[in-house]
């Protein structure tokens, strides 16, 4: 099949289309932009864009972070950023383990019936490979059904359910090899 997106590291050339993406989902309501690291707090772009390397390079990082690949997912038929996805090269402690996993995205709307987010899934898995990550854990809230069809649609392979008491929410999680 055919992808219609396709992942790219955030630099500086797409630093308009960032801020368009950022802003349009501002503008919906976000209240945050999971995967994005700090893309919802930062409003200077640039910025953004050199924190997303630093990560990548594990230089300069804030205490108790680690190595992470950030990607803007891009729409090839327009060029246009559709979402944001991120992968941990490593769960560091337990929160991530239980909760968090290694990836977290987030998809723009664009009405329910894109699968943009099991394409982004899918994409960031193959980049896993290369990172030498032989299987991915992706968490989702028990209530959000999108997001379980999305993983399961990606390969994903139901783990177990946990409740999370930091936010009250219990968490699905799932495995990608």
């Amino acid at each position: 099949m055919r992808e219609d997106i396709r992942l790219v590291m955030p630099t500086e050339d797409y630093t308009r289309k960032i801020k368009a993406f950022r802003n349009n989902l501002l503008n919906e309501g976000c209240k945050s932009i999971e995967g994005g690291l700090g893309l919802f707090e930062e409003e200077d772009t640039k910025k953004w864009i050199q924190d997303t390397l630093d990560y990548r390079c594990n230089e300069n990082l804030p205490e108790g972070m680690f190595e992470t690949s950030v990607f803007l997912a891009i729409r090839n038929r327009d060029e246009r950023i559709i979402g944001v996805i991120s992968i941990r090269h490593e769960l560091s402690n337990d929160y991530e383990y239980d909760f968090v996993g290694h990836i977290s995205y987030t998809q723009a709307t664009m009405g329910s019936k894109s699968n943009y987010a099991s394409l982004m899934i899918g994409l960031i898995a193959k980049k896993a490979k290369s990172l030498d990550i032989p299987r991915l854990l992706i968490t989702c809230d028990s209530k959000d059904i999108k997001a379980r069809k999305a993983i399961l649609k990606s390969g994903g392979k139901f783990a177990s359910e946990i409740f999370n008491p930091t936010n009250a929410k219990t968490i699905q999680r799932y495995w990608i090899q």
